[in-house]
């Protein structure tokens, strides 16, 4: 089988060795393949308001920021801790949703953000929360601290 390119993805090609033939002091880019092993589960942290129409209808739309970026943000058991420091300092009650990455298939990319970590993101969502293993209420005080649940691994 034969994959198609789209005619704009050619125009792109063109372009960028037009720019590298013109410019020859310029490097161009490395092209990196990344391989990563998932782990058995990511976390999604979420407010009860986010999570209330989820309840119903069995399928998570993610917070404002998912909507706005195009995609699901989660961590890893390892990326948690930062990241409801950094992004939830002062909120209670937040729900830490525990999600299968085997129940995500191709949806789950990993790519690079903070520091360069990788980052799971789940792309063309919403989530479905059958993939959901465990959930647990959290909240993260002034300071940006918490205790996070055991069961994260």
């Amino acid at each position: 089988m034969c994959a198609e390119f789209s005619p704009n993805l050619l125009l792109d090609i063109a372009l960028v060795k037009r720019t590298f033939t013109n410019y020859p002091g310029l490097v161009p880019p490395q092209v990196v393949t990344m391989t990563h092993e998932n782990p058995r589960l990511i976390y999604k942290i979420a407010t009860a308001a986010s999570l209330a129409a989820a309840r119903h209808s069995g399928r998570y739309d993610g917070m404002p920021i998912d909507a706005s970026d195009g995609y699901m943000h989660f961590s890893t058991a390892a990326q948690l801790a930062e990241t409801l420091r950094l992004h939830f300092k002062g909120q209670s009650d937040l729900v830490i949703l525990a999600i299968r990455t085997s129940d995500l298939g191709d949806n789950l990319v990993w790519e690079p953000s903070r520091g360069g970590q990788l980052f799971p993101h789940l792309y063309n969502g919403p989530l479905d929360m059958s993939t959901v293993e465990w959930e647990a209420i959290v909240s993260v005080d002034a300071d940006g601290n918490c205790t996070l649940p055991e069961a994260v691994q």
